[in-house]
């Protein structure tokens, strides 16, 4: 009975350290969640913008090839030539403005649009028609943007790739795929 009356005597005490400790997880829960979806926002707000890019690069990529094929169909004694030219510079800029010449994996594609830009410039000249430069082109870009892709997937999970696990997965892409 004696402890029981002890009870009743400290029953302010435990209710104060009860609503402390209720408080302290309450604050930590905060925190943990703020610092949780934070990371989402960010994971969210990252992955949103490298979808876009990828969507752009191969917009950029059909719109080249559709100018360097209506180029190299052209007639060099037409009016339009010259505009057809420019499309071409201009969509030849645009496009290699999404790639970063250090990456092995943007060079190569540097590459392929260099030899369709050619074969568009010189239809004429010996080696392969430019239709066989595009199904190149488009083949490589069809599965950079499917590398480009899996990553993708992959941080949305929220696990972002270290730099040596995208050196690595570069080095097994352009051994799968090269120039």
């Amino acid at each position: 009975m004696d402890h029981t009356l002890n009870f009743f005597k400290y029953k302010e005490s435990y209710t104060l350290i009860g609503v402390f400790l209720t408080l302290c997880f309450s604050v930590y829960s905060l925190i943990r969640t703020s610092k949780l979806t934070k990371n989402g926002y960010y994971i969210k707000e990252v992955t949103g913008l490298r979808a876009k890019y990828i969507e752009s690069l191969r917009k950029q990529v059909a719109e080249f090839t559709s100018h360097a094929l209506e180029l190299s169909k052209a007639s060099f004694g037409s009016e339009k030539i010259a505009q057809l030219f420019r499309d071409l510079e201009l969509s030849y800029g645009l496009t290699k403005l999404h790639l970063n010449e250090e990456n092995s994996i943007d060079r190569n594609l540097v590459r392929h649009l260099d030899k369709v830009k050619d074969a568009a410039i010189n239809p004429c000249a010996e080696g392969e028609p430019i239709n066989i430069k595009i199904n190149q082109l488009l083949t490589y870009t069809q599965q950079v943007l499917l590398f480009e892709w899996q990553n993708l997937k992959y941080e949305a999970k929220g696990k972002p790739l270290r730099d040596a696990q995208i050196e690595e997965k570069r080095k097994a892409f352009v051994a799968k795929y090269p120039n």
